[in-house]
Order: C-alpha cells, then structure tokens, then sequence
C-alpha cells in the first residue's frame, strides 16, 4: 500500500488540530520530487480533499490548497476529470477574509491553467465568478484574468465573452469590485487594441459616468507606448485558444518588439529613453553582460528588455534632502502594503529609479531610506502579480548597475527571494529573477552573495541548479580575486558537485 493510500482515511477526520498536522505531513510528502505518488484510487483521495479547501479554519483551508496544487502538479492532464469539483471550491476561496488563503487559491487556478487545462477554458469555467455573491470573489476574477493575460498572452483568452461580464461590474455596489472593473478593462485594451475600444462604445452598456474617464485612459496608455504587439491584430479577442491547441510560452515565437530591442543596444542604445536621463551603462569594468543560455520565449524578458526600462520612467527633480527623504517615505508606505493598488507600487518602484537618475546616490539620507526599503523590496519581488514583481526586478537591478557595493546589503537580502522567483510558471517572473541575478552578480562583488547561491546549488529543483550553475560561472570569471577567497573551498566543491549534476546544461556550466 502506497503511502499516499495510507493518506486517504484520514483525511474525513473532523478534529482541526488532527487535519491540520495531516495537512503539513501530506504537503512535505509530496514536496520531495522523488517520493512515490502511486495510488489505488485518487478520485477517492482527491473527493476526501475538496472538503478541506470548504473548511472554515483557514488552515486547514490553506493545507489543502496546496496539496491540490501539488496534485494538479503531479498529475498534469489526468487531473482534468475532478476539474468539475475542485474549480467551484477554488473560486469560493478566491472571497476569503484571509489574503494566504486568496493567494493559495489563485496560485491553484494558475497551476491549473499551466498544467491541465487551457486558460481558454479555464474561464470559460469561471464565468460564474464574475456574478457570484461574494464581492471579493468577482473582484479576485478579474484579478486572475489580468494575470493570465500577461502571463499567456491575448491568444490565451477569448476575451469577448467576459467583456459583458466585467462591464456589468462597473455597476457593481462595492467600490473595490468597481475599480477592478475599470483597470481589468484597460489592461484588455493594452492586449486587444482598438477593437475593445469599438466594442465598449457601440456594443456594451457602459455606465455614462464611467465612459468618459475609460476612453481617456485608453487614450494615456496607447500615447505613453504600454501597447501590447498583439494590440495591433487583437489576436483571441474572440477566438482564444482551446485545449487542443498549442499554448506553451516555449513554442511561441519570439516578439518583435523584444529582437527590436536587442538590435537597439547592440547599435547602441534605446531612442526611447527619457531625454532628461543620462546614458545608460552597458559594461562594467570592461565586462558585458553574458548572454543568454537560450533566446527569450513569449511572455519572458531579458537583459536588453531591462536596459530599455531602466530610464524608461517619469523625470523628476531633487531639490532639498528634506524633499527626498519625504519622497523616499512615501514610495516605501505604497510599496509596503499589497493592498495598495498595483499599478501604484509599479509606479512608486519606478520613482526609485527616477530619483537615482536625478542624483538621489549624491546625498548621505538616500542610504538609510534604502535599508528600510529592503523588506518592501522583499514583498514586491514576491508579489503575485506579474507586473509588480518585474518593475521590482527591474528596479533592482538598475540599482545594482548604478550603485555597484553601496547597494550590497539590499543584494543579500533580496536573492534568496530571486532564486526563488526561477523555477515560476509565469515566464515573465521566472525571466525577470535570473536576468536580475545576472545584473547582481556583475556589478555587486560582494562576499556574503557567494554562500546563498551555493547553498542553493543543492536545491532539489534541476531549474534552479542549472541556472546557479550558470550563474556561478559568471562570477569566476568576473569577480576579483579578493571577493572570492573567503569562500574558496566550498566554492571550488561546490563547482565539483556541479560537473557531476543530474543536468546536462549545469554541468557544461561547470566545466567552464
């Protein structure tokens, strides 16, 4: 009898405290790739879970949602048949009181939409959600949507068939679901272009007071370049992709704008940068940035995507360090606290480098400020929006190049965070940690970085390791020889273990 099977009649138990160290055992069970996942009857296993994601002590609520993403992990698309029962028991979580349960319960929807069923379907699925009788759940729909166009794409979506559904949610009687409504429709018309434009004005009752101020912000979005390439062809507007359809980020070609973009700093640099900032440094001691193992999929980015959104933020003007200090305040009070809009902390993360552009590195407050930044830094990285978690990257890592050793504690601090960030679905996030670890391993030398990415290098994780490996390579070859000498036994160990990896490509990186 597996253990798994073992597993199974204890999951009816009614004593919380019984469940909830179930719950941890089963979890750290199935966190070990190589343990068995055999089982007579899963159904019956996966029919003894669905209670728990129900479960009024959010624990156990929260135990229980990460065990089915383990099992929707697992199992790919033999999970598809108990779709029926686990997608209403996620989407009822998406309202609870508690944000971990929330996030827990879009990171399953997600993982569904990675592994079993396509994102075309999935909302297909999720259609009632957009009416249900708890404000927060039609709110963190329109939250999931936002995500999955980023992550998946236009294609990904038959976005036409919801538009009703979230023109309906401006009317909404909560403020917040309201909200939501209006910047879900304007992250649509970054993607689909024009076409939703005709659509809300000819085709949609959209409510005359919210109109007006839609329209415009079309208008700010497509006058500042936030247009998405697939705006220009509305591509799945209202043909999305199905389940039999191809719908792997890996298999999509490589966008235009980002070829154009790594033509533009081979030839020397973006035109698009601000016209207030200085140029931007593309080699540091002499030494470029490595390339990429492999080219950027759809979805992803890369350093030359970095390099064209380092400057690409508003200008400002320092003019006191009393004003900088105010400033400094107030970007990390938005960046802090995950229920501020996100589209405020990407526009506060930006200000970070605004304020670097405009001299902020010149006076001695600018230092402190950036310590206490370091744990709003922290929660940014690990955001779940995509959006917020790149511009976070990105800010970083602008801040590694122009700010070399001074910002090394922040460094330290920050890349257990961006390791983690490797092995995420969302090509976006997992592309936007390793090009940020780069930019950090080739201008911040500094010593203590050397323990936490061998300490990494035993993760069970191959994405992780390969990339560490690489990455490791980057450093020997860069780094002075001073930097490394505290750390040369384990370093040159580490480099060992690394030759004899399970994975072809961490192990070729090795040998370098």
């Amino acid at each position: 009898m597996s253990q798994l099977d073992l597993f199974t009649p204890q999951l009816s138990t009614t004593d919380t405290r019984k469940k909830i160290a179930l719950g941890t055992e089963i979890i750290n069970y199935l966190g070990v790739p190589t343990n068995s996942f055999d089982c007579d009857d899963i159904g019956h296993f996966i029919d003894g879970l669905v209670p728990w994601l129900q479960s009024s002590n959010f624990k156990v609520a929260l135990n229980g949602l990460e065990v089915m993403t383990f099992l929707v992990e697992r199992m790919s698309h033999d999970f598809r048949p108990y779709l029926s029962s686990v997608i209403p028991a996620a989407t009822d979580r998406l309202g609870d009181s508690k944000d971990a349960v929330r996030e827990k319960a879009q990171m399953l929807l997600s993982s569904m939409m990675e592994n079993v069923v396509s994102p075309n379907s999935m909302f297909e699925r999720l259609i009632p959600a957009f009416s249900h009788k708890n404000g927060k759940v039609r709110e963190e729909v329109m939250n999931c949507l936002q995500n999955t166009l980023n992550n998946h794409g236009a294609s990904s979506v038959t976005v036409s068939r919801l538009v009703p559904h979230i023109v309906k949610l401006l009317s909404d009687p909560t403020a917040l679901v309201r909200d939501c409504a209006f910047s879900t429709l304007v992250e649509c018309y970054k993607h689909y272009g024009e076409r939703l434009r005709i659509d809300l004005s000819k085709k949609h009752n959209v409510p005359p007071s919210k109109l007006p101020a839609l329209m415009t912000r079309f208008d700010e979005v497509r006058d500042t370049g936030l247009m998405l390439p697939s705006a220009t062809t509305a591509s799945g507007y209202t043909e999305g992709k199905g389940d039999d359809d191809v719908d792997r980020a890996s298999q999509r070609s490589l966008p235009r704008r980002i070829l154009a973009l790594r033509r533009k700093v081979k030839s020397g640099g973006s035109k698009s940068r601000a016209s207030s900032a200085p140029p931007v440094r593309r080699t540091v001691q002499g030494a470029a940035l490595p390339p990429k193992s492999a080219g950027a999929a759809a979805g992803a980015v890369d350093e030359a995507s970095f390099f064209a959104l380092f400057e690409d933020v508003p200008k400002v003007t320092i003019y006191s360090h009393k004003e900088l200090e105010d400033t400094l305040t107030k970007v990390r009070e938005v960046i802090a606290s995950s229920s501020n809009d996100w589209d405020k902390r990407v526009d506060a993360l930006k200000k970070i480098r605004s304020l670097i552009i405009a001299g902020a590195a010149s006076y001695e407050e600018f230092y402190p400020h950036l310590r206490l930044l370091e744990p709003a830094m922290q929660l940014s990285i690990k955001d779940l929006r995509s959006q917020v978690v790149r511009e976070a990257c990105v800010t970083v890592a602008y801040m590694s190049q122009e700010l070399h050793h001074k910002v090394d504690h922040l460094c330290e601090t920050l890349l257990p965070s961006l390791i983690i960030l490797i092995p995420n679905s969302a090509k976006i996030m997992a592309s936007s940690g390793i090009v940020t670890i780069r930019f950090i391993i080739q201008n911040t030398h500094h010593h203590k970085l050397i323990p936490i990415l061998l300490r990494e290098l035993s993760s069970k994780n191959r994405e992780i390791r390969k990339v560490l490996c690489e990455v490791l390579d980057q450093l020997v070859h860069t780094w002075p020889t001073h930097s490394m000498e505290k750390h040369i036994v384990i370093l040159s160990e580490s480099i060992k273990k690394g030759i004899t990896d399970a994975d072809p490509e961490a192990r070729a990186f090795s040998r370098k």
